[in-house]
């Protein structure tokens, strides 16, 4: 005897991913996702903790099995986190903001790196030079006074450049042209 199958309007229904990518494809090759988080699993022993998260969503986005190394210190901060030998999530993952940090005020500083960085960018792809009159010029589109403006930039700069991430890729972009 079969049974039929349920009306559509009774059926569960299916489970989406949560997922910045929605493609079941992965997008890199496994030799570059091997690499990538190996050069994170040795940035996360240096003492980079944000590192764990990178590889998480690493993983996550390609749909990747999480390496050992990964499993287990997630898994040792969130029972650090629910036998209460740390008071929030950032302490028991080594992430937690320095006593007295604004992070009201960092986290707005941070949104605008990103919007003037990426301006700049832009007038640097079509030509032209980084100068006063540039910095002026977002300064007045985002209601904000030059020098910030250019504060902003210059950090920036500097961690984008000095970033595991981009410091990773770098990395990985030698080896895979060797």
């Amino acid at each position: 005897m079969t049974t039929k199958p349920a009306p559509k309007n009774l059926q569960k229904p299916r489970r989406r991913a949560f997922s910045p990518v929605q493609s079941k494809r992965r997008t890199t090759s496994d030799r570059f996702a091997k690499a990538y988080l190996a050069q994170l699993h040795a940035d996360f022993k240096a003492g980079t903790r944000a590192a764990l998260f990178t590889a998480v969503s690493f993983c996550h986005g390609e749909r990747r099995v999480a390496p050992d190394w990964v499993v287990d210190e997630f898994a040792e901060a969130m029972i650090r986190f629910f036998l209460m030998e740390a008071e929030d999530l950032g302490e028991a993952f080594g992430i937690a903001h320095p006593k007295g940090t604004r992070v009201r005020g960092g986290r707005k500083n941070t949104r605008l790196s990103f919007e003037v960085f990426g301006q700049v960018t832009d007038a640097i792809s079509t030509g032209r030079k980084v100068d006063n009159a540039l910095f002026e010029e977002i300064a007045e589109r985002l209601s904000i006074g030059k020098t910030l403006t250019q504060d902003l930039y210059y950090t920036a700069t500097t961690q984008f450049a000095e970033h595991p991430a981009a410091r990773t890729m770098r990395d990985l972009l030698k080896l895979l042209t060797v």
